[in-house]
């Protein structure tokens, strides 16, 4: 199982969210677990993890979100040229299946802390009009959308607010 919020985030939206994370005690750390500085963290996706959090890496150096105590953002994407914005996300996997198939659940201040970034999230976006669930817009990405980019979260799908 997992909880997961779709939004759509401008540069400046980021930098806020950043900002917010940064002011937290947690860590912000890229897909192969290496921490991030502010600068780098509003230009990418990563994962945001406590201190004392469990990571564990697959093979491959990369982070397995399965078992690991982390949360997931990823920016979505920005195409200037065509006027497209791409949805980002905040993930956190709560339940999965260890390698002996036994449900194992995450700890509960690891979901604690999600839902607290998503209150944060909530108190400074606006909501989508035209798709369940529920997508959110950004204040700086809305004033785009206002001067006609197109919010997507496929190919085709426009999301209108």
């Amino acid at each position: 199982m997992s909880k997961q919020i779709n939004f759509f985030f401008s540069e400046v939206d980021r930098r806020e969210f950043v900002t917010f994370v940064f002011s937290q005690s947690d860590k912000v750390i890229s897909d192969k677990g290496e921490i991030l500085d502010f600068d780098k963290a509003c230009d990418s996706s990563f994962y945001i993890t406590n201190p004392d959090s469990k990571i564990y890496k697959r093979n491959s150096g990369f982070i397995d979100v399965f078992p690991s105590e982390v949360i997931e953002f990823s920016k979505g994407a920005f195409k200037e040229k065509q006027k497209d914005m791409w949805e980002s996300r905040l993930y956190l996997k709560t339940q999965y299946y260890d390698k002996n198939d036994e449900l194992v659940t995450k700890p509960q201040w690891l979901v604690k802390k999600y839902e607290d970034y998503v209150k944060w999230l909530k108190k400074r976006v606006y909501k989508s009009t035209n798709t369940p669930p529920t997508i959110y817009i950004g204040k700086q990405a809305f004033e785009l959308y206002k001067q006609g980019y197109k919010m997507k979260n496929a190919p085709k799908v426009n999301i209108e607010f």
